[in-house]
């Protein structure tokens, strides 16, 4: 069975405020928004402050080369990114044409366009692979996602059920029995004993 790599595809608004900007800091909480909490390129969910770096998708470096006309800051080049992924893609970019973002499989593709989702896929454990040409360059090259793979199925074992524990308390209602209640809690009770044991291995990795 294959998966999607992430619960949610990001979708970035086009203007979240009227700010042209130089830096990407006053976008952080927008783009927390927007990313759905989750890393753009892995899936990764990142549930506090310290877990996320902001990376920009055309390089930092290419767009100072290439004197583009849209600043380092700009909304639409931004990804909420977990330090992993950003780290590894650093200043990748193997066109180096600022406006080709891949060309012959080779290169990569904005996690917002609705073609991300198509270059990969991810197993019941979680391990994401490249699907297409494209996806196992990405995969492979830019993002090392095979050397990555306890962690990401880790995350993404804890995404699950994170997901799952809200759809059990969105289940309660008013007029819920309480043996209803207490079942829906002990549901609740081992799905949190498993979330902490990947989290303690995820530690580990």
């Amino acid at each position: 069975m294959t998966l999607k790599i992430r619960l949610v595809n990001p979708v970035r608004r086009v203007r979240p405020d009227s700010r042209a900007t130089m830096t990407y800091e006053p976008h952080k909480d927008n783009l927390r928004e927007d990313f759905n909490r989750a890393c753009g390129y892995c899936g990764s969910d990142m549930t506090s402050s310290q877990d996320f770096h902001i990376d920009h998708f055309v390089p930092q470096r290419i767009l100072t080369k290439a004197r583009v006309p849209i600043t380092l800051g700009h909304y639409g080049n931004l990804v909420y990114s977990c330090r992993d992924c950003n780290y590894k893609k650093g200043g990748i970019w193997p066109t180096e044409i600022w406006n080709v973002h891949h060309e012959n499989d080779v290169g990569l593709i904005d996690p917002c366009d609705e073609l991300y989702e198509d270059q990969f896929c991810r197993t019941d454990e979680g391990y994401i692979i490249g699907s297409t040409q494209l996806g196992k360059y990405i995969s492979e090259k830019v993002f090392k996602f095979p050397a990555r793979a306890l962690q990401l199925g880790l995350f993404w074992k804890k995404q699950k059920i994170r997901s799952l524990i809200s759809e059990l308390e969105g289940l309660k209602t008013d007029d819920m029995s309480n043996l209803n209640l207490r079942r829906i809690d002990t549901m609740k009770m081992k799905l949190s004993v498993d979330f902490i044991k990947y989290d303690n291995e995820l530690k580990l990795t």
